[in-house]
């Protein structure tokens, strides 16, 4: 089953039609969570549930205990629940759950969980593929997106400023995104409203050590400011490889938006703050901007396969010499 985002599994699961077996792939436990939860609401009425309703681990069952618990009939109720999670780590007699599946009982809903499968082999290449639900990539344009409707879902608002954050912080983990969320939702927050100095406040994420404030730095040429963010950043353990990566995504878009505006001095104002904070960057670097981000994106080539292994240097002395390089882009071309 073929979803555009992750949020669109949430959705689907609310209003699933009913399968005797279904499979859940996912590697986030938020979202593992919420469909479960979604779909026992569907086709689970709550009736005797020491009979009509077992969780099983992957890891301390096996096939055939399955296909036998899943074979039996509900109790004074139209359905019994079969869930079955970490599923991908179930080692033993896959065969005779394969054989279940092929036929199975249709008052039982079978649900797998699983981080990864091989749907190639048993007992996975025996479950129909339209009873398959698979996570899709999940992308920063999506978490912008989901991240207000988490808020809202814990009665608080959010502004966009803390939106960015959060995402220049956590990513696109959704999982940890949610689980900051519960932990802000029981704290006395004034007005209910979450700002950047709340969220860092509350999480304990230094606002100053994040891709957004790095880029922030280089734009502005400001060298030691950059190097000590990026310092900072490592020595927390975030991924250089990563954090490279995140400086190309964003000097990319910058790059379309220097040529947008020497093609088009009266283009209108963007309306999402990512987009103004860029077009302000872009601004920054004055006429020749696309010149200089071009620049900033070469050496990041660069940096990137140093990172990757065809460099000596650590790391932190990389990200140095990169950073050296392009804060004092102005001084070569002067």
């Amino acid at each position: 089953m073929d979803f555009r985002s992750f949020t669109d599994m949430i959705r689907w699961a609310s209003r699933a039609d009913f399968a005797p077996v279904m499979l859940v792939v996912s590697d986030e436990f938020y979202l593992q969570q919420q469909i479960e939860r979604q779909l026992v609401q569907r086709f689970y009425d709550g009736t005797a549930p020491d009979f009509n309703y077992q969780v099983l681990y992957g890891s301390e069952t096996s096939g055939s205990e399955v296909a036998g618990l899943a074979s039996a009939y509900p109790m004074m109720a139209e359905r019994r629940v079969v869930i079955v999670r970490d599923a991908d780590k179930l080692l033993k007699e896959k065969d005779a759950l394969a054989g279940y599946i092929k036929k199975p009982v249709s008052s039982t809903f079978l649900l797998f969980m699983a981080t990864k499968v091989n749907r190639t082999t048993n007992p996975w290449r025996a479950v129909p593929k339209d009873a398959v639900i698979e996570q899709p990539a999940i992308y920063e344009n999506q978490v912008r997106e989901w991240i207000p409707q988490l808020a809202s879902a814990w009665q608080l608002s959010i502004n966009e400023e803390a939106v960015e954050f959060i995402i220049q912080s956590m990513g696109t983990a959704v999982s940890m995104i949610a689980a900051e969320f519960e932990k802000m939702s029981l704290a006395d927050i004034p007005g209910r409203k979450l700002t950047t100095e709340v969220v860092a406040d509350l999480t304990g994420i230094r606002r100053e050590w994040n891709p957004w404030e790095l880029k922030d730095a280089i734009v502005k040429g400001d060298e030691a400011r950059a190097q000590l963010i990026a310092t900072k950043m490592i020595q927390s353990g975030d991924n250089p490889v990563g954090m490279a990566a995140s400086l190309a995504v964003s000097f990319k878009s910058m790059w379309m938006k220097s040529w947008q505006l020497a093609t088009d001095k009266n283009m209108p104002p963007p309306q999402r703050y990512p987009e103004k904070i860029e077009l302000e960057q872009v601004k920054a670097l004055g006429p020749r901007a696309a010149r200089k981000i071009e620049h900033f994106i070469d050496r990041l080539a660069d940096l990137d396969a140093g990172l990757k292994g065809f460099s000596p240097l650590p790391p932190d002395i990389q990200f140095c010499a990169y950073i050296s390089d392009v804060c004092n882009v102005d001084r070569r071309e002067d």
